[in-house]
């Protein structure tokens, strides 16, 4: 039997922000969130929740964006938000893991 849930993530539209997960959490879904003030990107991971928590780092960028540090993460989805009726702006979700000082922390 599997101790695993899926959790969801409310992310700001930032380049780096960083999301506290339970540690080996295993992001499985973005979307546009529906429950933040300004556009933003809803994550769906399956998580223990009984593993600790620690920082995940998530980069976001629009197309046509340099993609900086989020080159060497692993992409984990697109997401398309409406500026009205009209207009939308595509974003790609980069999941980069743990953050080195993190991990250096535990040491």
């Amino acid at each position: 039997m599997s101790d695993l849930t899926i959790h969801r993530y409310d992310v700001e539209i930032a380049d780096r922000v960083e999301v506290e997960m339970p540690e080996g959490a295993v992001i499985i879904h973005a979307a546009a969130s529906d429950r933040t003030y300004a556009p933003g990107v809803a994550l769906w991971a399956t998580v223990d929740k009984d593993a600790p928590v620690r920082p995940r780092v998530i980069y976001v960028r629009g197309t046509g964006h340099l993609l900086g540090e989020a080159g060497s993460a692993r992409h984990v989805g697109s997401v398309r938000t409406s500026l009205g009726r009209s207009q939308a702006l595509i974003w790609h979700v980069f999941d980069a893991g743990v953050p080195d000082w993190a991990e250096k922390s535990e040491k």
